[in-house]
């Protein structure tokens, strides 16, 4: 199951009440099974000095239990706790949306990058890993261009790019997003909490999830990351998917620490790299540079296990 959307938090500016939420609109992919712009209703309890607070939200007809531990006033952790066995395995994020009630496809003005990670149904499940960068944004026609990887199913599909891909953004940051890869349309619905910036999840084929943002301004080179990075895997798709953490040092195209190998860059930020051993599930790496801090990861080989790390210095 994917679960997004938005929601306002009405606690009256009291910091240690509790409060409910309205205004909101949400979308769900339950294998396949959509439940689309449904409302959202619910409460919100008072953090405690841990900083866990427990939130109940009604989208549509589905209710969640969660609990979100607060990082700052602008994000959080989010986990489902129902503890019924039939209930959805959830994790992820809740973050502030700027300029609500603002939005439009301009928007979407600047090259972003993104990645999302699903299952494929079957026995066993699949991974279908997907990352990128969007770019060439027209607000007036309301199209983009891709270029990505993937790897759906244990097959790798890589350094696609797909020109007019159609998109809109709502005036609540909901967004719509389409396009064709080979034989496959896939449909997206994205939520905007700021410029360049959002979450997103599949509504065709398969449950796939994810967020994009903003990509620093380029020509990258081998060099625009040179630096020693730390990070791991994000929520892996399927049981099989590698639950890593990695150190790895980047120098003028060189990798030591956890692995040791070589990697190059195109100058959108697009990288690949071959290493001694298969971290994120492949020995054969792609990886899309949001800045000189941060970047996303992905085994590009050809595994049912696939799975996506993120990495920073």
């Amino acid at each position: 199951m994917g679960v997004i959307g938005r929601v306002t938090d009405n606690n009256g500016n009291c910091a240690n009440c509790p409060g409910t939420v309205g205004s909101g609109m949400g979308d769900i992919n339950d294998n396949g099974v959509l439940t689309t712009s449904a409302s959202i209703s619910g409460t919100v309890g008072v953090p405690d000095s841990y900083s866990r607070s427990t939130v109940t939200l009604n989208v549509g007809t589905q209710t969640m239990n969660l609990a979100v531990y607060v990082i700052s006033s602008q994000v959080g952790f989010v986990v489902d706790v129902d503890s019924v066995g039939s209930s959805p395995l959830l994790a992820g994020f809740i973050g502030i949306q700027n300029s609500p009630g603002t939005y439009s496809n301009s928007f979407l003005n600047a090259p972003v990058v993104f990645s999302t990670w699903g299952a494929i149904p079957g026995t066993p499940a699949s991974s279908d890993t997907t990352l990128g960068i969007a770019s060439g944004f027209d607000s007036g026609t309301g199209t983009l261009d891709l270029q990505s990887d993937s790897v759906a199913g244990g097959v790798a599909s890589l350094n696609q790019t797909i020109s007019g891909a159609a998109y809109s953004v709502a005036s609540n940051g909901r967004a719509t997003l389409s396009y064709t890869s080979g034989a496959n349309t896939r449909n997206f619905i994205l939520y905007l909490d700021a410029m360049n910036d959002g979450y997103m999840v599949e509504t065709s084929n398969n449950v796939s999830f994810g967020f994009f943002e903003a990509q620093a301004t380029g020509p990258f080179t081998e060099s625009s990351i040179n630096g020693k990075f730390a990070g791991g895997t994000w929520f892996p798709p399927v049981a099989a998917s590698p639950n890593n953490s990695a150190g790895l040092a980047l120098n003028n195209g060189i990798i030591t620490g956890a692995v040791t190998g070589t990697y190059s860059v195109d100058s959108a930020g697009r990288g690949t790299a071959s290493v001694n051993l298969p971290i994120f599930g492949s020995k054969d790496l792609v990886f899309y540079i949001v800045g000189s801090n941060n970047f996303y990861l992905m085994g590009s080989d050809g595994v049912a296990n696939d799975t996506i790390g993120f990495l920073h210095n």
